[in-house]
Parts: C-alpha cells; sequence; structure tokens
C-alpha cells in the first residue's frame, strides 16, 4: 500500500485500476506484495524519470524508454512485456521494430 500511494497517477483511478492488473498478470498471484509492486511499477516510476525532474521527454522517447525497461524487468519475455504494457504483442513487435530495439 505504501508504494501504491506514493505513486504519482497523472491520470485517474482507471490508472490505478490498470496498474494493478498489470502487476496481478505479470506476478501471477491473486495477493500482492511490495516486490511485485516495485517489479512492475519500479521504484523509478515514483520519483523522477532517469534524472529528469521537470519530466521533458518526447512520447517517443518516453515510448522506447517504457519498451526497454519492461523488457528487462521481463527477461525478454515478450508475452509478459505485451501485457505488462497493455499491448499485444504483434503492437510491440511494430514498436521494437521502430525503435531498433533488439530483443
Amino acid at each position: 500500500m505504501e508504494l501504491l500511494t506514493r505513486y504519482p497517477y497523472p491520470g485517474n483511478i482507471r490508472e490505478l485500476r490498470n496498474l494493478v492488473e498489470r502487476i496481478i498478470i505479470v506476478s501471477g498471484k491473486s495477493v500482492i506484495g511490495r516486490d511485485d509492486v516495485a517489479a512492475v511499477a519500479g521504484e523509478a516510476d515514483f520519483n523522477d524519470i532517469d534524472g529528469v525532474s521537470d519530466g521533458v521527454m518526447t512520447l517517443d522517447d518516453m515510448e522506447r524508454r517504457a519498451i526497454t525497461v519492461a523488457l528487462r524487468r521481463c527477461d525478454g519475455n515478450l508475452s509478459r512485456v505485451a501485457a505488462l504494457l497493455g499491448i499485444t504483442r504483434q503492437a510491440l513487435y511494430r514498436r521494437m521494430e521502430k525503435y531498433g530495439i533488439a530483443q
């Protein structure tokens, strides 16, 4: 609960629901703990993005970063990466090709 209450929800309650759903999907558990939240959301998501305190990044940079972070967190498992990001595997493949991200 501590991590979830610290998370900066720029959207609304749907963002919280989506985050919790992703955590459950990725962890495969029905009861989640601090480690599960940190594995999906990451401590970096609770602070500045790569040290950029004003949050100025292009959308492409943000998308590229989200994909590379998800790949690391899911140990390259593309099905889990797609589920974590809330996109299909086909969409993930297209985006990886667009940004030149190798598996």
